[in-house]
C-alpha cells in the first residue's frame, strides 16, 4: 500500500538507484528534484517546449560528469 506521498516514495528509490550507479549526484535529495520539478513546471512559459527545455537543463545538471 503506498505511503501518504506518492512521488517521494515511487521517485526516492529511482534517485538512490541512479545516485548508486553513479549517474546522478549524490548531493541531491528527492525532495530536491520535486522542488525543481515543481518550479519550473508552475512557471510562466510561453511555450510548453520551452519550459521542456529548461526542465532537461535543469536535469542534465544533475549528471556526474566523468
Amino acid at each position: 500500500m503506498p505511503g501518504p506521498y506518492p512521488m517521494p516514495d515511487a521517485g526516492a528509490p529511482l534517485l538512490e538507484a541512479a545516485q548508486q550507479s553513479g549517474e546522478v549526484r549524490r548531493d541531491f535529495t528527492i525532495d530536491d528534484l520535486l522542488r525543481l520539478a515543481f518550479a519550473i513546471a508552475s512557471g510562466d512559459f510561453p511555450r510548453a517546449t520551452q519550459r521542456d527545455h529548461v526542465l532537461g537543463v535543469a536535469l542534465d545538471g544533475l549528471t556526474v560528469t566523468r
